[in-house]
């Protein structure tokens, strides 16, 4: 994405980083967002800020970085996404109605445990293999 608005004339992009994964309970069921870092560059309440994110489930990792803009100045904020479940889009546009949200496709919604469905969701542990980093909640 950075590549891409540099090639488009945006010489003042930046790339900031939130590092997070999506936690669970016991259950199963998503149940949070963990942070383990994050490296942001400053001042953003004149930026439009793009998040880009592969799958949109829940939205809750969309909401926690949207979150973490707040702390340095909002900005308006644009998700680019993959797929994303009708879930997800409600709870961040709940969360933050002035954010725009552009899909490749959306959903039919989530599993019981709350990953897309038909099995997109988890994706990252099918193709990388499950982190050996546990992160508890709460």
């Amino acid at each position: 994405v950075l590549d891409m608005m540099c090639m488009l004339g945006f010489n003042t992009a930046r790339m900031d980083v939130v590092m997070m994964n999506r936690t669970t309970g016991d259950d199963g069921h998503v149940n949070g967002v963990a942070v383990q870092g994050r490296k942001m560059g400053g001042e953003v309440s004149k930026a439009k800020v793009v998040h880009p994110d592969c799958m949109i489930a829940t939205g809750a990792s969309i909401i926690k970085a949207i979150s973490e803009y707040e702390h340095i100045g909002g900005g308006r904020h644009l998700v680019l996404g993959l797929i994303g479940a009708p879930e997800g889009i409600k709870a961040i546009h709940k969360a933050y109605p002035d954010s725009v949200i552009y899909l490749f496709a959306v959903d039919e919604g989530l599993t019981e445990t709350d990953y897309i469905w038909p099995g997109g969701g988890d994706l990252g542990n099918k193709l990388n293999g499950k982190s050996d980093l546990v992160v508890q909640s709460g």
